[in-house]
């Protein structure tokens, strides 16, 4: 799982809320991806329901990508890109 500073941290969560992105929605181990050609940003989300996190049915399919580190739901998204991200983030 990915570790950083509270510098790079708060850099990259600064980041996500200029582009409407709530990071506590964004797992650390997830995959930001910023693609400045086509004006999006791909990245991984919780689910949640009613302000809550959403957890996988005790039985039934998988319906959402889930693993076995994070048992909370989470699916892909896809938002414009309204403030490009900095060449770089703090170490």
């Amino acid at each position: 799982m990915a570790k950083f500073n509270e510098e790079r941290r708060a850099a990259i969560a600064a980041w996500l809320e200029s582009n409407g992105i709530n990071p506590a929605d964004v797992p650390l181990h997830s995959m930001i991806v910023e693609n400045r050609d086509a004006g999006t940003i791909r990245y991984t989300a919780y689910t949640r329901e009613n302000g809550r996190l959403q957890a996988p049915p005790a039985s039934g399919p998988r319906v959402i990508a889930l693993d076995d580190l994070d048992p909370a739901m989470h699916e892909e998204r896809e938002v414009p890109l309204i403030v490009p991200a900095p060449d770089h983030f703090p170490a």
